[in-house]
């Protein structure tokens, strides 16, 4: 299966955590391999997570949820 794309504004959930929608704000510039991205959470700007792209990938931690149709 191919991993889908991560790209500013995407939203992603916890699957054991549903309540709390995390929003891609930027992408880090890292001396790693691994890129990461800074999410915030949706609603609370101050709550703030930095993860990696293939940890937001896993289908088994992390769900990308469909895009909110525009305001």
């Amino acid at each position: 299966m191919k991993k889908s794309a991560v790209n500013l504004g995407d939203r992603f959930i916890k699957v054991y955590n549903k309540k709390i929608v995390w929003v891609v704000s930027h992408f880090l510039e890292v001396d790693d391999v691994i890129p990461h991205a800074l999410l915030v959470q949706e609603g609370a700007s101050n709550r703030k997570i930095t993860l990696s792209i293939p940890a937001l990938q896993d289908a088994s931690i992390y769900k990308k949820l469909e895009a909110l149709p525009p305001a």
